[in-house]
């Protein structure tokens, strides 16, 4: 099987860094890695590490490349860029297609595998999400902590998948399980995905917001009230989309902040205090437009947004 990874930072980096580690001596795979700047030239000189509380390693791939064009067609893309660089990513990856390569997008949002479905002339896309703390650290390397890292992929409610053979999903269900990636595959991804959007959406943006710490914004009432709105508000949004998520998400989520660790920062927080571009748009922006579209009122979302937006890139 021939694998391509666009986005090799903390997601792309430690699920390409596995799989190119599992099959580095492999006749049968193939890995790709796409990248640019200091991290590409790190891993083209000296590999790609990837260091976490369970393991170190040094994955080679077959060949890691800034241009997608170099590779050729292959069978497998996963996808971790931002949401921000998707349109471009996509555009990218066209040489890589043929009407029978999979597509795993892994973002932050919600939307990505339709934004993908309608950019890809070729191609069958999927959609999931997964459940990793994970950086780079220096150029060539990743650092990940926090528990397992996991993948839940799938189709979409309504979408399906007619196109994809079972052949085709239990080939990559077993990829995952030979590289050690620990990996689901559910009939209806977009309840996954969106589960763990009605976390990372709200704690991303009222981190952020207040420029505090996850265990500073729990143990403030006020902070913590917020928070909790803007979950309901997501699921609102959700649920007027028709997604059937469960009942008690926002109970069970607003819990598991509870069991992060204090001092606990969000990506999108650290990228507006470094100055960088951020998610803002694919967060709190997305569910502020998607209320107004479906007559769902968003005002904690409206009020992190407008008061983010100015300092977004």
């Amino acid at each position: 099987m021939r694998i391509a990874v666009i986005g090799m930072g903390g997601v792309g980096g430690f699920f390409g860094g596995k799989l190119a580690y599992a099959f580095a001596d492999s006749k049968e795979n193939d890995v790709f890695f796409i990248a640019r700047g200091d991290h590409l030239k790190a891993m083209q000189e000296q590999g790609l590490t990837v260091k976490s509380s369970e393991e170190k390693f040094v994955a080679y791939p077959t060949e890691a490349v800034q241009d997608p064009s170099e590779i050729g067609m292959v069978d497998f893309v996963l996808f971790c860029v931002k949401t921000y660089d998707l349109e471009t990513a996509a555009q990218q990856i066209v040489p890589l297609l043929k009407r029978e390569t999979l597509v795993l997008p892994l973002l932050n949002g919600v939307d990505h595998a339709e934004r993908l479905r309608a950019l890809l002339p070729q191609g069958k896309v999927l959609n999931g999400c997964c459940y990793i703390f994970s950086k780079i650290e220096s150029p060539g390397v990743i650092s990940q902590g926090g528990g397992v890292p996991r993948i839940v992929f799938g189709a979409d409610k309504g979408v399906g998948l007619p196109e994809i053979s079972q052949d085709q999903l239990d080939l990559l269900a077993n990829l995952f399980r030979e590289a050690d990636i620990s990996a689901k595959f559910v009939a209806d991804a977009e309840v996954a995905v969106w589960s763990k959007y009605l976390l990372i959406c709200s704690l991303g943006g009222i981190t952020s917001f207040f420029q505090k710490p996850v265990g500073a914004v729990a143990s403030n009432p006020e902070q913590r009230a917020m928070l909790l709105t803007t979950m309901e508000e997501v699921y609102a949004v959700a649920k007027a989309k028709g997604v059937q998520l469960d009942e008690a998400i926002v109970k069970k989520t607003m819990a598991s902040v509870d069991t992060f660790a204090p001092e606990s920062t969000t990506s999108m927080q650290r990228d507006f205090e470094k100055g960088s571009r951020t998610e803002l748009e694919a967060f709190s922006g997305y569910i502020v437009r998607t209320g107004r579209g479906l007559g769902v009122p968003t005002p904690a979302h409206e009020k992190v947004y407008e008061q983010l937006k100015p300092l977004s890139k």
